[in-house]
């Protein structure tokens, strides 16, 4: 009996299941789904002479609804947080509206973000001429003396941020060790100079000669 009632119309039973397993997936897929995100922020068209000085933050947390079928498929490059600073000039510039900035698929939308605003400060790129030091450390073996230093370049050109180059008088080189020199040398040292927001322009290394003297008695 159960199986006269299954081949029964049996053709019509199974369009019948077909649209309802379409109706289900249809709906699974119309269903809203909510989902968090961690994305970075990108800063575009930073004007020519001018250098971001401020930390932003390396993510922003965002809350995206939508339809599950969207959002199943949705990547993390597919959501960015762009933000032109095409015609600002040094100062500091609040972006208050983060979801502004935001670039969505269609048909999803930003339930939340955090944090919802920035600042960005921008400050002039200048150089400065600077005198370039040996760091000496530690003493001559006993009986030695230095006579003479030279240090080649003398000066350093830094390039950076305006407010962070101001306070920069001179660079110092690499620690040079005394206690091992015993007669006069000449070396090649790195430049010791960690700016934030500045660097060292054209050169990495600076030579350095050392003339030692044996006391006589």
């Amino acid at each position: 009996m159960m199986l006269s009632f299954i081949n029964e119309n049996w053709k019509m039973k199974a369009l019948a299941l077909g649209c309802a397993l379409v109706l289900w997936f249809y709906v699974m897929g119309e269903r809203r789904l909510e989902l968090a995100y961690a994305v970075p922020i990108e800063l575009k068209n930073v004007p020519q002479g001018l250098v971001v000085t401020n930390d932003l933050p390396k993510n922003i947390d965002i809350r995206l609804s939508g339809p599950r079928a969207l959002l199943s498929d949705l990547t993390q490059k597919d959501v960015r947080i762009s933000i032109d600073l095409v015609g600002l000039k040094p100062g500091v510039t609040t972006f208050s509206r983060l979801d502004d900035h935001l670039r969505l698929p269609g048909g999803i939308q930003a339930t939340r973000i955090s944090p919802a605003f920035v600042d960005v400060k921008l400050e002039q790129i200048i150089d400065k001429s600077v005198p370039l030091r040996p760091r000496l450390v530690g003493q001559l073996p006993v009986g030695f003396r230095l006579v003479a230093l030279e240090i080649q370049p003398e000066r350093v050109v830094v390039q950076g941020a305006e407010g962070e180059i101001s306070g920069v008088n001179e660079v110092l080189t690499e620690r040079i060790d005394l206690e091992t020199i015993k007669g006069n040398t000449e070396l090649i040292v790195f430049l010791d100079y960690r700016g934030k927001y500045s660097q060292i322009k054209d050169i990495k290394n600076a030579k350095v000669r050392l003339q030692i003297k044996k006391d006589v008695r």
